[in-house]
Protein backbone atom coordinates (compact mmCIF):
# COMPACT_ATOMS: atom_id res chain seq x y z
CA UNK A 1 0.00 0.00 0.00
CA UNK A 2 3.02 2.55 1.13
CA UNK A 3 4.49 1.70 -2.16
CA UNK A 4 1.69 2.66 -4.44
CA UNK A 5 1.60 5.68 -2.45
CA UNK A 6 4.72 5.93 -2.93
CA UNK A 7 4.51 5.85 -6.64
CA UNK A 8 1.60 7.92 -7.13
CA UNK A 9 3.16 10.74 -5.18
CA UNK A 10 6.43 10.73 -7.64
CA UNK A 11 3.81 10.87 -10.62
CA UNK A 12 2.23 14.11 -9.22
CA UNK A 13 5.80 15.29 -7.68
CA UNK A 14 7.00 14.88 -11.85
CA UNK A 15 4.26 16.56 -13.23
CA UNK A 16 4.20 19.50 -11.16
CA UNK A 17 8.05 19.33 -12.23
CA UNK A 18 7.66 19.27 -15.25
CA UNK A 19 4.76 21.59 -15.67
CA UNK A 20 7.15 24.49 -13.35
CA UNK A 21 9.78 23.46 -15.67
CA UNK A 22 7.96 24.29 -18.63
CA UNK A 23 6.45 28.07 -17.36
CA UNK A 24 9.64 28.48 -16.09
CA UNK A 25 11.45 27.98 -19.92
CA UNK A 26 8.41 30.10 -21.53
CA UNK A 27 9.06 33.25 -18.75
CA UNK A 28 13.18 32.78 -19.25
CA UNK A 29 12.51 33.04 -23.07
CA UNK A 30 10.51 35.91 -23.28
CA UNK A 31 12.81 37.70 -21.18
CA UNK A 32 16.05 36.82 -23.32
CA UNK A 33 14.04 37.82 -26.63
CA UNK A 34 13.03 41.17 -24.95
CA UNK A 35 16.42 41.79 -23.78
CA UNK A 36 18.37 40.42 -27.09
CA UNK A 37 15.78 43.00 -29.09
CA UNK A 38 16.70 45.78 -26.91
CA UNK A 39 20.71 45.67 -26.87
CA UNK A 40 20.17 45.24 -30.53
CA UNK A 41 18.14 48.77 -30.89
CA UNK A 42 20.86 50.39 -29.46
CA UNK A 43 22.88 49.79 -32.75
CA UNK A 44 20.48 50.90 -35.46
CA UNK A 45 19.07 54.01 -36.42
CA UNK A 46 15.84 55.15 -34.42
CA UNK A 47 13.28 54.40 -37.28
CA UNK A 48 14.38 50.47 -37.99
CA UNK A 49 14.04 49.60 -34.11
CA UNK A 50 11.82 47.28 -32.93
CA UNK A 51 9.28 48.12 -30.43
CA UNK A 52 8.31 45.62 -28.07
CA UNK A 53 5.27 46.07 -25.75
CA UNK A 54 6.87 44.27 -22.54
CA UNK A 55 2.83 44.46 -21.19
CA UNK A 56 1.57 42.99 -24.25
CA UNK A 57 4.22 40.15 -24.09
CA UNK A 58 3.61 40.10 -20.15
CA UNK A 59 -0.24 39.55 -20.91
CA UNK A 60 0.47 37.03 -23.69
CA UNK A 61 2.98 34.51 -21.59
CA UNK A 62 0.41 34.71 -19.17
CA UNK A 63 -2.72 33.74 -21.43
CA UNK A 64 -0.18 31.02 -22.98
CA UNK A 65 0.87 29.39 -19.30
CA UNK A 66 -3.36 29.84 -18.46
CA UNK A 67 -4.15 28.03 -21.55
CA UNK A 68 -1.67 24.87 -20.47
CA UNK A 69 -3.07 24.73 -16.90
CA UNK A 70 -6.34 24.80 -18.40
CA UNK A 71 -5.34 22.01 -20.43
CA UNK A 72 -3.72 20.25 -17.75
CA UNK A 73 -6.88 20.13 -15.81
CA UNK A 74 -8.78 19.36 -17.96
CA UNK A 75 -7.21 16.19 -18.54
CA UNK A 76 -7.00 15.25 -14.48
CA UNK A 77 -10.80 15.95 -14.84
CA UNK A 78 -12.36 14.45 -17.44
CA UNK A 79 -16.10 15.35 -16.14
CA UNK A 80 -15.14 19.05 -17.22
CA UNK A 81 -14.86 17.87 -20.72
CA UNK A 82 -18.14 16.49 -20.67
CA UNK A 83 -19.26 19.59 -19.37
CA UNK A 84 -17.70 21.69 -21.44
CA UNK A 85 -19.17 19.64 -24.14
CA UNK A 86 -22.56 19.75 -23.25
CA UNK A 87 -22.09 23.64 -23.05
CA UNK A 88 -20.65 24.30 -26.55
CA UNK A 89 -23.26 22.18 -27.78
CA UNK A 90 -25.91 24.23 -25.83
CA UNK A 91 -24.51 27.14 -27.20
CA UNK A 92 -24.73 26.03 -30.73
CA UNK A 93 -28.50 25.02 -30.74
CA UNK A 94 -29.12 28.23 -28.74
CA UNK A 95 -27.66 29.78 -31.88
CA UNK A 96 -29.63 27.93 -34.17
CA UNK A 97 -33.24 28.12 -32.78
CA UNK A 98 -33.06 31.89 -31.26
CA UNK A 99 -33.93 33.68 -34.53
CA UNK A 100 -37.19 31.08 -34.51
CA UNK A 101 -37.83 32.45 -30.95
CA UNK A 102 -37.02 36.12 -31.85
CA UNK A 103 -39.53 35.81 -34.64
CA UNK A 104 -42.18 34.49 -32.52
CA UNK A 105 -41.20 37.49 -30.07
CA UNK A 106 -41.70 39.94 -32.82
CA UNK A 107 -45.39 38.59 -34.00
CA UNK A 108 -46.06 39.50 -30.03
CA UNK A 109 -45.53 36.31 -28.17
CA UNK A 110 -43.62 35.96 -24.81
CA UNK A 111 -40.34 35.18 -25.36
CA UNK A 112 -40.57 31.92 -22.79
CA UNK A 113 -44.01 30.84 -24.71
CA UNK A 114 -42.26 31.25 -27.95
CA UNK A 115 -39.07 29.20 -26.84
CA UNK A 116 -41.48 26.31 -25.69
CA UNK A 117 -43.43 26.17 -28.93
CA UNK A 118 -40.20 26.02 -30.56
CA UNK A 119 -39.14 23.12 -28.11
CA UNK A 120 -43.09 21.35 -28.21
CA UNK A 121 -42.68 21.96 -32.06
CA UNK A 122 -39.54 20.34 -32.15
CA UNK A 123 -40.38 17.37 -30.65
CA UNK A 124 -43.77 16.97 -32.89
CA UNK A 125 -41.75 16.72 -35.71
CA UNK A 126 -38.73 14.67 -34.85
CA UNK A 127 -41.57 12.57 -33.15
CA UNK A 128 -43.72 12.56 -36.76
CA UNK A 129 -40.31 11.68 -38.31
CA UNK A 130 -40.15 8.79 -36.38
CA UNK A 131 -43.01 7.38 -36.45
CA UNK A 132 -42.92 7.67 -40.43
CA UNK A 133 -39.25 7.38 -41.48
CA UNK A 134 -37.75 5.17 -38.59
CA UNK A 135 -39.06 2.30 -38.86
CA UNK A 136 -38.40 1.84 -42.29
CA UNK A 137 -35.32 3.38 -41.60
CA UNK A 138 -34.63 0.44 -39.39
CA UNK A 139 -35.58 -1.99 -41.90
CA UNK A 140 -33.39 -1.06 -44.20
CA UNK A 141 -30.49 -1.35 -42.29
CA UNK A 142 -31.14 -4.34 -40.48
CA UNK A 143 -31.97 -5.44 -44.42
CA UNK A 144 -28.20 -3.79 -45.08
CA UNK A 145 -25.97 -5.55 -42.56
CA UNK A 146 -27.89 -8.75 -42.92
CA UNK A 147 -27.24 -8.61 -46.81
CA UNK A 148 -23.54 -7.09 -46.29
CA UNK A 149 -22.04 -9.89 -46.94
CA UNK A 150 -23.45 -11.57 -50.16
CA UNK A 151 -23.16 -8.00 -51.46
CA UNK A 152 -19.46 -8.24 -50.87
CA UNK A 153 -19.20 -11.59 -51.97
CA UNK A 154 -21.57 -10.28 -55.27
CA UNK A 155 -18.99 -7.27 -55.79
CA UNK A 156 -16.28 -9.81 -55.77
CA UNK A 157 -17.47 -12.33 -58.66
CA UNK A 158 -18.44 -9.54 -60.82
CA UNK A 159 -14.96 -7.96 -60.29
CA UNK A 160 -13.37 -11.58 -60.38
CA UNK A 161 -15.94 -11.89 -63.87
CA UNK A 162 -14.61 -8.42 -65.14
CA UNK A 163 -10.56 -9.11 -64.43
CA UNK A 164 -10.70 -12.44 -65.81
CA UNK A 165 -12.01 -11.37 -68.98
CA UNK A 166 -9.10 -8.35 -68.91
CA UNK A 167 -6.78 -11.33 -68.46
CA UNK A 168 -7.96 -13.03 -71.24
CA UNK A 169 -7.92 -10.05 -73.33
CA UNK A 170 -3.70 -9.15 -72.12
CA UNK A 171 -2.72 -12.81 -72.58
CA UNK A 172 -3.92 -13.23 -76.18
CA UNK A 173 -2.08 -9.80 -77.01
CA UNK A 174 1.37 -10.45 -74.95
CA UNK A 175 0.90 -14.60 -74.81
CA UNK A 176 0.38 -16.80 -73.12
CA UNK A 177 3.94 -17.57 -71.31
CA UNK A 178 4.76 -13.73 -70.70
CA UNK A 179 1.14 -13.38 -69.37
CA UNK A 180 2.14 -16.35 -66.55
CA UNK A 181 5.36 -15.02 -65.69
CA UNK A 182 3.95 -11.86 -65.12
CA UNK A 183 0.33 -11.53 -63.90
CA UNK A 184 -0.93 -7.92 -62.89
CA UNK A 185 -4.27 -8.18 -63.18
CA UNK A 186 -4.52 -11.35 -60.81
CA UNK A 187 -2.74 -9.32 -58.61
CA UNK A 188 -4.73 -6.46 -58.61
CA UNK A 189 -7.94 -8.87 -58.34
CA UNK A 190 -6.34 -10.38 -55.65
CA UNK A 191 -5.38 -7.34 -53.72
CA UNK A 192 -9.06 -6.19 -53.82
CA UNK A 193 -10.64 -9.31 -52.51
CA UNK A 194 -8.56 -9.27 -49.44
CA UNK A 195 -9.84 -5.99 -48.75
CA UNK A 196 -13.60 -6.71 -49.63
CA UNK A 197 -13.00 -9.04 -47.12
CA UNK A 198 -11.35 -7.22 -44.60
CA UNK A 199 -13.75 -4.39 -45.10
CA UNK A 200 -17.12 -6.29 -44.48
CA UNK A 201 -15.07 -8.39 -40.92
CA UNK A 202 -14.64 -4.82 -40.04
CA UNK A 203 -18.25 -3.88 -40.89
CA UNK A 204 -19.40 -7.09 -38.78
CA UNK A 205 -17.32 -7.23 -35.58
CA UNK A 206 -18.24 -3.00 -35.22
CA UNK A 207 -21.91 -4.19 -35.48
CA UNK A 208 -21.26 -6.63 -32.83
CA UNK A 209 -19.80 -4.44 -30.65
CA UNK A 210 -22.57 -2.14 -30.11
CA UNK A 211 -23.93 -3.43 -27.57
CA UNK A 212 -20.74 -2.73 -25.52
CA UNK A 213 -21.16 0.77 -26.46
CA UNK A 214 -24.25 1.08 -24.64
CA UNK A 215 -22.65 2.95 -21.64
CA UNK A 216 -20.71 5.48 -23.96
CA UNK A 217 -24.12 5.91 -25.65
CA UNK A 218 -26.15 6.58 -22.23
CA UNK A 219 -23.72 9.02 -21.54
CA UNK A 220 -23.60 11.11 -24.59
CA UNK A 221 -27.59 11.05 -23.84
CA UNK A 222 -27.17 12.24 -20.70
CA UNK A 223 -24.66 14.88 -21.81
CA UNK A 224 -27.48 16.04 -24.78
CA UNK A 225 -30.43 15.90 -22.38
CA UNK A 226 -28.15 18.64 -20.41
CA UNK A 227 -27.16 20.69 -23.58
CA UNK A 228 -30.98 20.94 -24.08
CA UNK A 229 -31.83 22.31 -20.87
CA UNK A 230 -28.84 24.45 -20.75
CA UNK A 231 -29.88 25.60 -24.06
CA UNK A 232 -33.70 26.59 -22.98
CA UNK A 233 -31.77 28.24 -20.58
CA UNK A 234 -29.30 30.16 -23.09
CA UNK A 235 -32.04 31.43 -25.39
CA UNK A 236 -34.67 32.42 -22.45
CA UNK A 237 -32.24 34.68 -20.93
CA UNK A 238 -30.09 36.10 -24.11
CA UNK A 239 -30.19 39.74 -23.21
CA UNK A 240 -29.37 39.28 -19.56
CA UNK A 241 -26.31 36.92 -20.70
CA UNK A 242 -25.35 39.83 -23.29
CA UNK A 243 -25.41 42.61 -21.06
CA UNK A 244 -23.23 40.56 -18.78
CA UNK A 245 -21.12 40.15 -21.33
CA UNK A 246 -20.54 43.20 -22.25
CA UNK A 247 -20.21 44.70 -18.21
CA UNK A 248 -17.23 42.47 -18.02
CA UNK A 249 -15.22 44.44 -21.47
CA UNK A 250 -14.10 47.57 -20.74
CA UNK A 251 -15.80 50.55 -22.05
CA UNK A 252 -13.46 51.94 -24.65
CA UNK A 253 -13.31 48.68 -26.64
CA UNK A 254 -17.61 47.58 -26.17
CA UNK A 255 -18.30 49.69 -30.03
CA UNK A 256 -16.00 47.36 -31.32
CA UNK A 257 -16.48 44.36 -29.70
CA UNK A 258 -20.34 45.11 -30.64
CA UNK A 259 -19.49 45.66 -34.24
CA UNK A 260 -17.13 42.92 -34.36
CA UNK A 261 -19.89 40.39 -32.84
CA UNK A 262 -22.08 41.74 -35.55
CA UNK A 263 -20.18 40.75 -37.99
CA UNK A 264 -18.78 37.29 -36.77
CA UNK A 265 -23.24 36.74 -36.13
CA UNK A 266 -24.24 37.49 -39.58
CA UNK A 267 -21.83 35.36 -41.46
CA UNK A 268 -22.00 32.55 -39.06
CA UNK A 269 -26.04 32.56 -39.37
CA UNK A 270 -26.13 33.14 -42.72
CA UNK A 271 -23.77 30.24 -43.39
CA UNK A 272 -25.66 27.95 -41.04
CA UNK A 273 -29.08 28.69 -42.23
CA UNK A 274 -28.24 27.90 -45.65
CA UNK A 275 -26.30 24.83 -45.18
CA UNK A 276 -29.15 23.91 -43.18
CA UNK A 277 -31.40 24.30 -45.99
CA UNK A 278 -29.65 22.83 -48.79
CA UNK A 279 -28.86 19.36 -47.08
CA UNK A 280 -32.42 19.05 -46.68
CA UNK A 281 -33.19 20.32 -49.97
CA UNK A 282 -30.35 17.99 -51.41
CA UNK A 283 -31.27 14.65 -49.01
CA UNK A 284 -34.92 14.90 -50.34
CA UNK A 285 -33.91 15.10 -53.68
CA UNK A 286 -31.43 12.43 -53.65
CA UNK A 287 -33.83 10.46 -51.73
CA UNK A 288 -36.99 11.13 -54.08
CA UNK A 289 -34.52 10.41 -57.00
CA UNK A 290 -33.36 7.02 -55.83
CA UNK A 291 -37.09 5.88 -54.64
CA UNK A 292 -38.35 6.66 -58.05
CA UNK A 293 -35.64 4.72 -59.59
CA UNK A 294 -36.25 2.02 -57.57
CA UNK A 295 -32.66 1.76 -55.86
CA UNK A 296 -32.66 -0.23 -52.60
CA UNK A 297 -31.96 1.68 -49.33
CA UNK A 298 -33.12 5.26 -50.72
CA UNK A 299 -33.92 6.73 -47.38
CA UNK A 300 -30.95 5.75 -45.94
CA UNK A 301 -28.98 6.89 -48.28
CA UNK A 302 -31.27 10.22 -48.11
CA UNK A 303 -30.79 10.32 -45.00
CA UNK A 304 -27.12 10.06 -44.86
CA UNK A 305 -27.19 12.79 -47.78
CA UNK A 306 -28.76 15.33 -45.43
CA UNK A 307 -26.53 14.62 -42.74
CA UNK A 308 -22.98 14.18 -45.15
CA UNK A 309 -24.09 17.62 -47.13
CA UNK A 310 -23.69 20.24 -43.87
CA UNK A 311 -19.90 19.25 -45.61
CA UNK A 312 -19.34 21.46 -47.68
CA UNK A 313 -17.95 19.91 -51.36
CA UNK A 314 -16.43 16.40 -49.60
CA UNK A 315 -20.24 15.73 -47.63
CA UNK A 316 -22.25 15.27 -51.23
CA UNK A 317 -19.70 12.47 -52.54
CA UNK A 318 -19.80 10.95 -49.22
CA UNK A 319 -23.49 10.05 -49.83
CA UNK A 320 -23.06 9.78 -53.85
CA UNK A 321 -20.86 6.75 -53.75
CA UNK A 322 -23.48 4.34 -51.83
CA UNK A 323 -25.64 5.25 -54.09
CA UNK A 324 -23.93 4.79 -57.15
CA UNK A 325 -23.02 1.30 -55.71
CA UNK A 326 -26.33 0.14 -55.18
CA UNK A 327 -27.92 1.52 -58.73
CA UNK A 328 -24.90 -0.76 -60.23
CA UNK A 329 -26.30 -3.33 -58.96
CA UNK A 330 -29.15 -3.49 -60.51
CA UNK A 331 -28.05 -2.16 -63.59
CA UNK A 332 -25.47 0.04 -65.55
CA UNK A 333 -27.75 2.33 -66.71
CA UNK A 334 -29.77 2.74 -63.21
CA UNK A 335 -26.41 3.72 -62.27
CA UNK A 336 -26.08 6.24 -65.17
CA UNK A 337 -29.35 7.84 -64.37
CA UNK A 338 -28.45 8.02 -60.86
CA UNK A 339 -24.80 10.13 -62.11
CA UNK A 340 -26.79 11.97 -63.94
CA UNK A 341 -29.53 13.40 -60.96
CA UNK A 342 -26.64 13.58 -58.82
CA UNK A 343 -24.91 16.41 -61.62
CA UNK A 344 -27.98 18.33 -61.81
CA UNK A 345 -28.71 18.21 -57.82
CA UNK A 346 -25.51 19.47 -57.41
CA UNK A 347 -25.42 22.28 -59.49
CA UNK A 348 -28.78 23.54 -58.58
CA UNK A 349 -27.40 23.73 -55.37
CA UNK A 350 -23.93 25.45 -55.90
CA UNK A 351 -25.34 27.60 -58.39
CA UNK A 352 -28.95 28.50 -57.28
CA UNK A 353 -29.23 27.70 -53.64
CA UNK A 354 -25.77 28.76 -52.65
CA UNK A 355 -26.25 32.18 -54.29
CA UNK A 356 -29.66 32.92 -53.22
CA UNK A 357 -29.29 31.35 -49.06
CA UNK A 358 -25.41 31.58 -48.82
CA UNK A 359 -23.82 33.90 -51.06
CA UNK A 360 -20.69 35.67 -49.58
CA UNK A 361 -21.34 35.10 -46.16
CA UNK A 362 -18.23 33.13 -45.73
CA UNK A 363 -15.72 35.11 -48.02
CA UNK A 364 -13.55 31.85 -48.15
CA UNK A 365 -12.20 30.84 -51.81
CA UNK A 366 -13.48 26.87 -52.49
CA UNK A 367 -9.40 25.93 -52.21
CA UNK A 368 -9.58 27.53 -48.66
CA UNK A 369 -13.00 25.40 -47.85
CA UNK A 370 -11.07 22.16 -48.72
CA UNK A 371 -8.08 23.06 -47.21
CA UNK A 372 -10.22 23.86 -44.23
CA UNK A 373 -11.75 21.05 -44.28
CA UNK A 374 -9.37 18.45 -44.92
CA UNK A 375 -7.15 20.20 -41.47
CA UNK A 376 -10.54 20.20 -39.13
CA UNK A 377 -11.19 16.49 -40.02
CA UNK A 378 -7.65 15.42 -39.78
CA UNK A 379 -7.00 17.20 -36.14
CA UNK A 380 -10.92 17.06 -34.80
CA UNK A 381 -12.37 14.55 -36.87
CA UNK A 382 -15.95 14.65 -37.62
CA UNK A 383 -16.57 17.82 -35.51
CA UNK A 384 -13.78 19.34 -37.39
CA UNK A 385 -15.25 18.55 -41.04
CA UNK A 386 -18.35 20.38 -39.72
CA UNK A 387 -17.11 23.76 -37.73
CA UNK A 388 -13.91 23.97 -40.01
CA UNK A 389 -15.14 26.06 -42.33
CA UNK A 390 -17.02 28.51 -39.85
CA UNK A 391 -14.48 28.42 -37.69
CA UNK A 392 -11.64 29.71 -40.34
CA UNK A 393 -14.74 32.70 -41.51
CA UNK A 394 -14.57 33.97 -38.13
CA UNK A 395 -10.77 33.68 -38.39
CA UNK A 396 -10.58 35.59 -41.16
CA UNK A 397 -13.30 38.52 -39.96
CA UNK A 398 -10.88 38.81 -36.80
CA UNK A 399 -8.29 39.09 -38.96
CA UNK A 400 -9.33 41.55 -40.86
CA UNK A 401 -10.62 43.64 -37.96
CA UNK A 402 -7.03 43.75 -36.43
CA UNK A 403 -5.51 44.36 -39.10
CA UNK A 404 -8.09 47.18 -40.07
CA UNK A 405 -7.29 48.77 -36.59
CA UNK A 406 -3.56 48.32 -36.60
CA UNK A 407 -4.11 50.94 -39.90
CA UNK A 408 -5.91 52.86 -38.56
CA UNK A 409 -3.47 53.41 -35.31
CA UNK A 410 -0.26 53.88 -37.39
CA UNK A 411 -2.28 56.78 -39.95
CA UNK A 412 -4.88 58.39 -37.21
CA UNK A 413 -5.07 61.37 -39.52
CA UNK A 414 -7.01 59.09 -41.89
Amino acid sequence: MRDGQLIIDTVKTSSFFALATSILFTVLLFLIIYYLINIGNRHIDRDRRIHVDLKLGIKFVVCLVSLYIVVIIFKRFPILGDALWAVVLAAILAYVINPLVNFLEKKGVKRIFGLVIVYVGSIFIISLLAFIVVPKTLEEFSKLFANLPSMVSGWSDKLDSFLNNVRESISKGIGKSAASEYDPVGEVMQSFEQFLIKFSKNIVAYIETLPQKFSSIANGFIKFCLALVLTFYFVLDKDLIVSKMKQVIPPKYRKDASFLGSSINDALMDFVKGRLLMAVFVGVATGIVLLICGVNFAIVIGIITIIADIIPYIGPFIAFVPAILFAAMDSPIKALIVGVFFVLIQWAENNILAAKLIGSSTGLHPIVILLSILIGGGIFGVAGLILSVPAVSVIIILFNFFKKKLEENRNPLN
